[in-house]
């Protein structure tokens, strides 16, 4: 059976940059639009997640959080958007299926929150 990871994302404009962020694994991409921002980071994630999975590394690494500082501020992006106040920022979860075993062919989704 498969383990699933539900990963807190967001995306923010700063200056002329977008930057995606995964505060459940303090993870951030930096990119020039904001689609390439969050491609950039679910690639991110993956690569992150395969590592942990092919070494067998211990998976407490799966649960690596962000400073406060991020986390805030994705509730911060998280109430704005819902407030519809600002196109440039968006919060989403990145769904990763992790197969039990040794070899790792994961399987991602992005569900918008």
């Amino acid at each position: 059976m498969d383990s699933t990871l539900k990963l807190r994302c967001y995306v923010a404009k700063k200056n002329k940059y977008y930057y995606a962020c995964c505060i459940d694994l303090n993870l951030v991409d930096r990119s020039d639009t904001l689609d390439e921002a969050r491609g950039s980071l679910s690639e991110n994630i993956l690569g992150y997640i395969e590592c942990i999975v092919k070494e067998e590394m211990p998976f407490q690494l799966l649960q690596r959080k962000a400073p406060l500082s991020y986390i805030l501020e994705y509730y911060w992006i998280k109430l704005l958007t819902r407030l519809k106040k600002n196109s440039d920022i968006v919060t989403y979860c990145e769904i990763v299926d992790i197969p039990k075993g040794k070899y790792f062919a994961p399987k991602v989704s992005s569900a918008d929150i």
